[in-house]
């Protein structure tokens, strides 16, 4: 049996350059709607980039974020205010004669730096938001390429099952040719037919498999069915040194996370900004005209109000204030914990995945090949059983299938150590 040297590495390098990722977006989307059409890596992360219902919600979001911030920076308006006193009621104040009329306008005032304190707590808004859409969007890249691999690997593992049942059948044939001739035994042509079987039911359960690692994939440019006819990249074998975990554990300040934490922090203390200022009350004042129609004289009219913080100086918003810059503090902290478990648990299955692909590589896998010739030469020479040659089959099967495991295990690995240090490995 031969099997296919496989190189993932080398169809999927470019991505995992992260401070070139928004560049994807410039990428033509080939054939998104022709099934017959493989697919690509870019074109995958392309197309989850652009069609990903998570990354789609943020252009709202952005939109409502912007439109806060122009709110927060705009002046209230003036009131128009008018007034008819005296007028209607009994003897003289039984008609208009007597009526005052009263024409104004008032304009609120927010002391304290209320305007720029609000603008500068919905532009930090504004910043975390960003940065949000910038966690999510290396999240759903990070997927794209580990649901791709998996489609690569549902692929070979199809393939090899494909690859067993025709090694199965063309045993079979070879096996009821020598019972037919009468040089060989029922048992063996039993044997044969059930491998057969058990080979087909193995490869057309290989098949659905790939179908559902199809669609997974094409969930996150929200497709409900598989828009690809197959994916194309390799698994390559892993290098034959790694480097070590502290490598790249320097790496993690530069992500989105920690960023995203730091901004979270600065709108906390932007927020506290802004409750302080709402301590200091806001002036009205108003400036009217006044026409006196019993004496048929006018005058104007200057008034001005200013409530006295006696009871409600904003004590629980300054509260509530200092309490989110503690919590944000504490979540910066758990940001870069939370990086560095993810790092060495990703490391660790690197680890794992890279020795027993190694091991796989350089050991079992040609003993296993050199075996199954020996055994299927001494078959065809009749000099062991076809129990034998089944034996040395499904060992020969058994590591190919591990090598395939080993290799995806690995490169699923990779890619989230890459997202992870925005570095490739």
């Amino acid at each position: 049996m031969k099997t296919q040297n496989l190189n993932f590495r080398s169809k999927c390098k470019p991505w995992l350059t992260w401070l070139a990722l928004y560049l994807l977006t410039m990428l033509p989307l080939q054939a998104a709607d022709n099934i017959n059409q493989n697919l690509n890596i870019n074109q995958a992360l392309a197309r989850a980039l652009v069609s990903n219902p998570s990354l789609n919600l943020f252009d709202q979001e952005m939109r409502m974020a912007e439109a806060r911030v122009l709110t927060a920076s705009l002046l209230l308006n003036p009131q128009l205010e008018t007034e008819l006193e005296d007028f209607g009621g009994s003897g003289a104040y039984s008609g208009t004669d007597s009526a005052t009329y009263n024409v104004g306008l008032s304009q609120l005032f927010r002391l304290g730096g209320k305007r720029r304190a609000g603008m500068a707590e919905k532009t930090a808004e504004r910043k975390a938001l960003a940065l949000t859409y910038e966690v999510r969007k290396r999240l759903v890249l990070e997927e794209v390429g580990r649901r791709f691999v998996g489609v690569l690997k549902a692929q070979q593992m199809e393939q090899n099952r494909k690859n067993i049942l025709s090694i199965s059948e063309e045993s079979a044939k070879a096996v009821k040719a020598k019972v037919e001739g009468g040089r060989g035994s029922s048992i063996n042509l039993n044997q044969a037919e059930l491998s057969v079987m058990n080979a087909r039911l193995s490869y057309q359960t290989a098949a659905q498999r790939t179908n559902i690692a199809r669609i997974q994939l094409a969930a996150l440019w929200n497709k409900s069915e598989v828009d690809f006819n197959k994916a194309v990249g390799f698994l390559s074998a892993p290098p034959a040194q790694l480097r070590s975990l502290v490598k790249y554990q320097d790496s993690l300040q530069n992500h989105p996370d920690l960023e995203l934490a730091e901004a979270s922090l600065q709108l906390a203390h932007k927020s506290l900004g802004f409750q302080k200022s709402q301590r200091i009350p806001n002036l009205r004042l108003g400036l009217g005209y006044r026409r006196d129609s019993s004496i048929d004289e006018s005058a104007l009219v200057l008034g001005a109000s200013l409530p006295l913080p006696l009871f409600n100086r904003n004590q629980g918003g300054i509260a509530e204030a200092k309490a989110s810059i503690d919590r944000g503090t504490q979540q910066r902290a758990n940001a870069f914990a939370g990086l560095q478990v993810r790092l060495s648990q990703a490391y660790s299955e690197l680890a794992v995945s890279h020795m027993a692909s190694r091991l796989i590589v350089t050991e079992l896998m040609p003993k296993a090949r050199d075996s199954f010739k020996a055994t299927e030469e001494s078959h065809r020479l009749g000099r062991t059983t076809y129990l034998q040659l089944l034996v040395a089959q499904r060992n020969l099967t058994a590591i190919i299938e591990r090598q395939t495991e080993a290799f995806a295990q690995f490169h699923q690995a990779r890619i989230t150590i890459e997202a992870l240090t925005g570095k490739a490995l």
